[in-house]
């Protein structure tokens, strides 16, 4: 269930253009959720960390990792249950205002769960990315599903709202989902990568990789990521493929999140020129965007004219904009094939962009 946003705000923020604004560091995007258990619920540590890899598998269709935050026990029977709270009333009782305001270290910028034991209207959960003093939250009952939990999240996260498509995260009620895991749309992927939530992964290398600290914790190796396609595998598949891209096409539209990942944070310019290249030939939201990331901020110029070239491949209006505002790159290489990636765009805008750049010469 999900607070109206008329009331709460949907807490997107849209800076420069691009997923997080010009702040954003060159690491993999992620987010981070705190939870909290009032004793007496049906929840545990382990259960967060259940529903952690659930959110991962499915937010990793937008190239986003979640991050372990916090997990706390709150010791007060008065919290268990808040039946007077509706989702859809902007009025909290004071109970639930007081469960809410308790954040522990969590940073302004972490998303808050809330294990409880029941909540008013029968429902099993309820979020928004306004949930108590302008911050983002969610709470599930103790017989909620783990993809409950990560319905809850988009609502929170991204102020997603719901879908009347059934294999998709946001069809309510989330038992009726048909496909597994549930799927995100584009416009949902671009909205999540928007989120002022999602910020830059705490890197910890490895072997050439950037991964976060928590997922590199205990049994969850790389090669196990809860992404569709393993890094291992993917990164591998590039390393192969020195004189054709067919290793890594074989892997197949699964290898997007993993691809998109390595573009963005691994170590290595070759490395990092094979995924965009093979990006360009699997095409998705997630596969533009992180184009679109290599195009603007990579610091290797061919990397950016590879995911330029890939970009032109792909065509539309993201694609088109990142295009128009490569033909100003400081790189003449990136600048040329800007220029011959935008002659593909039949628009007014990209015509005249191309006409600019023609007049201002080769330089």
């Amino acid at each position: 269930m999900q607070i109206p946003l008329d009331t709460f705000g949907n807490g997107i923020v849209v800076n420069g253009g691009r997923p997080g604004g010009p702040d954003r560091p060159a690491t993999p995007p992620c987010f981070r959720i705190c939870a909290f258990m009032v004793n007496g619920a049906n929840a545990s540590i382990s259960r967060f960390r259940r529903d952690l890899a659930r959110a991962r598998t499915i937010f990793g269709q937008a190239g986003v990792l979640v991050e372990e935050g916090q997990f706390r026990e709150i010791n007060d029977a008065t919290l268990l249950d808040h039946p007077d709270w509706f989702c859809d009333e902007p009025g909290m009782p004071a109970d639930t205002v007081r469960l809410f305001n308790m954040r522990g270290a969590c940073r302004p910028i972490d998303l808050l769960a809330y294990y409880v034991r029941s909540i008013g209207g029968g429902f099993a959960g309820c979020g928004s990315p306004r949930l108590i003093n302008g911050f983002p939250g969610f709470v599930v009952v103790d017989y909620a599903s783990a993809t409950t939990f990560s319905h809850e999240v988009g609502h929170a996260v991204a102020g997603l709202g719901h879908s009347t498509d059934t294999t998709n995260l946001m069809f309510t009620p989330t038992s009726g989902i048909t496909a597994n895991p549930p799927q995100l749309t584009d416009d949902q992927i671009r909205i999540i990568n928007f989120s002022r939530l999602v910020r830059g992964c705490e890197p910890v290398l490895q072997g050439g990789l950037t991964f976060t600290s928590q997922l590199m914790e205990g049994p969850t190796a790389p090669a196990q990521l809860a992404l569709p396609g393993a890094l291992g595998q993917v990164r591998a598949a590039l390393v192969a493929s020195e004189e054709s891209l067919d290793p890594v096409l074989r892997l197949g539209q699964g290898a997007i999140p993993a691809l998109a990942m390595l573009l963005v944070s691994d170590q290595d310019p070759i490395i990092r020129t094979r995924a965009a290249a093979a990006l360009g030939r699997l095409n998705g939201m997630t596969a533009i965007m992180a184009l679109e990331r290599a195009a603007r901020q990579d610091a290797s110029p061919i990397v950016r004219v590879t995911a330029v070239n890939a970009l032109g491949r792909l065509g539309g209006p993201v694609a088109q904009t990142v295009l128009m505002g490569a033909t100003q790159d400081p790189d003449i290489g990136v600048r040329i094939t800007a220029m011959r990636s935008l002659a593909r765009f039949p628009t007014p805008a990209a015509n005249m962009t191309l006409a600019q750049a023609v007049r201002q010469g080769i330089r």
